[in-house]
């Protein structure tokens, strides 16, 4: 069903809630989420009665519920006072002892660009929207996007509630907005972040998979749209490796396509590159044609070709099946604020970067000024020596990855940090993101994104 939004009214106990809009166009979930915030009754508590069928599922289709204009319902359920409901915006409050009070002009302070309310449980997803947009060639490339949010295929719908999100993301005289509208297509078109517990509510999802969620749609939509694919044009990392066998001769090239490095992390790891050498060279057990049973082989990968950003995944958590739980690795690893991937290509990237790097270290060491690659945030910059500098970082906070809480620290175009912590935000240093390497219960670092830096 699609149309212009219908006006209805909801009786709750003693109030009566008038002109109510639904969009036909928006699923129930958007309608329950407004009577939250309304009321404070979380949507796995509403009983909505007055449609066709009986009571609102979160499944159904407006069209088969008889939805018209002026209709009367009527919701049952109590409110949660443990949970605030989410405000549609963060309302502009005036703080009568401020000395700005009289003026009508008066705005609150904003520490900076917006946050993402937290809908229940959402800081998964809110923390990989705020990553993700410090990627501005990506953000930029969804402006010109043509996807409607009414679209049938899901990742056509999913990128268009991504550009409205971002959209939304460049004011300034914000605190905070609502990705509730976002968060309802995510669950639609992926319902494992629709999971609930056994007390109905929904739980905390692992933020790599809503990235990995996240790339994997918008790849689609935009070769849909008939545009390159724009997502592997800034992640795609081409890797070229070997599986070799430690009992026989048998040796086996292979070629694949990734969108992060992994950081393995071992007794022997203490920093970035030695996690990701280990996750680059490791033994692994696989059937030998050779030998007519299983063997233990080497796998040796390189970096073939360079994406202009990076993704680096700290490999933090394990299943532990005695418990049922992805359990956390909480050891220090430090990660560095320029990460040089260079012994970690194949030799032919190698002759390739070092030329660029050899040119580079020349203009240094003149009296010439060197671009460093990174001066205009919409354009993509190509990753010309294999240096890379930290521009965001996701953060994990917690000992299992279906608990705990995410937050995203982001580096504006700047040298401005910003640790955006659900709606709250707050300027931030490099020496604090700097402390994000783990050892205890603190924030640590789950996910580095890195940009492409042509300087050495």
């Amino acid at each position: 069903m699609t149309g212009s939004p219908v006006t209805v009214s909801v009786k709750w106990k003693k109030e009566i809630f008038t002109d109510i809009q639904i969009d036909p166009d928006e699923t129930p979930q958007v309608f329950k989420s407004q009577l939250w915030t309304l009321t404070g009754v979380p949507p796995e508590r509403q009983t909505i009665i007055g449609f066709k069928g009986g009571k609102l599922k979160d499944d159904a289709e407006w069209s088969a519920l008889g939805l018209r204009p002026n209709m009367k319902l009527m919701l049952l359920g109590t409110p949660d006072e443990s949970r605030l409901a989410p405000p549609a915006e963060l309302p502009k409050v005036r703080n009568d002892l401020d000395v700005d009070a009289d003026d009508e002009n008066y705005q609150p302070p904003v520490a900076g660009p917006p946050g993402l309310l937290n809908l229940g449980n959402t800081c998964y997803m809110n923390s990989t929207i705020q990553c993700l947009n410090a990627v501005r060639p990506l953000v930029k490339s969804l402006t010109t996007y043509t996807g409607r949010p009414d679209a049938m295929n899901p990742a056509e719908k999913l990128a268009a509630g991504l550009r409205e999100v971002f959209g939304r993301l460049k004011a300034t005289d914000i605190a905070s907005i609502n990705p509730i509208r976002f968060l309802a297509v995510l669950r639609q078109v992926n319902p494992q972040f629709a999971e609930r517990n056994n007390r109905g509510i929904f739980m905390q999802q692992d933020a790599e998979e809503c990235w990995g969620e996240i790339l994997s749609r918008l790849s689609t939509a935009l070769k849909r749209n008939g545009e390159e694919n724009q997502v592997d044009n800034l992640f795609a990392i081409k890797m070229r490796g070997e599986d070799k066998c430690d009992e026989s001769e048998e040796r086996i090239n292979r070629q694949e396509t990734v969108r992060a490095l992994k950081c393995h992390i071992s007794k022997s790891v203490n920093h970035l590159p030695q996690g990701i050498k280990e996750g680059l060279e490791e033994k692994i057990e696989k059937q030998s044609d050779a030998l007519e049973r299983s063997a233990t082989w080497t796998r040796t990968n390189r970096i073939d070709t360079l994406p202009p950003f990076l993704v680096v995944q700290f490999v933090r958590f394990f299943w532990k099946p005695t418990e049922g739980v992805k359990a956390k690795i909480l050891r220090n690893v430090s990660f560095p604020v320029v990460l040089d991937v260079f012994d970690f290509c194949t030799s032919e990237l190698q002759e390739k970067l070092r030329a660029k790097r050899d040119a580079v270290r020349a203009l240094e060491s003149s009296s010439e000024t060197t671009n460093t690659g990174i001066s205009d945030d919409d354009e993509i910059v190509p990753a010309e020596t294999g240096n890379y500098e930290l521009c965001a970082v996701l953060t994990h906070q917690g000992r299992a990855a279906d608990s705990g809480h995410y937050v995203a620290w982001v580096k504006d175009s700047g040298s401005k940090w910003y640790k955006f912590d659900d709606d709250k935000v707050s300027i931030q240093t490099e020496e604090d993101v700097k402390k994000l390497s783990g050892g205890g219960d603190w924030h640590m670092a789950y996910m580095c994104l890195y940009r492409a830096k042509n300087t050495v």
